[in-house]
């Protein structure tokens, strides 16, 4: 992912079923929540008003 922008938002990360199991909810972020090893985020920008919310 390259040259993305995020501003004035609101981002909450809520439990989901995924095979089978719930996920706790904990993989909130401005551009993305979770990465893999290999994957890039190279030139984003999460700014301005922006409030992220994660479950712990």
């Amino acid at each position: 992912m390259e040259g993305c922008k995020v501003t004035n938002s609101t981002i909450t990360s809520t439990t989901e079923l995924v095979n089978g199991e719930w996920d706790n909810g904990d993989k909130a972020g401005g551009i993305v929540g979770y990465l893999s090893p290999n994957d890039k985020v190279l030139n984003c920008i999460v700014g301005g008003n922006t409030t992220i919310k994660g479950i712990s």
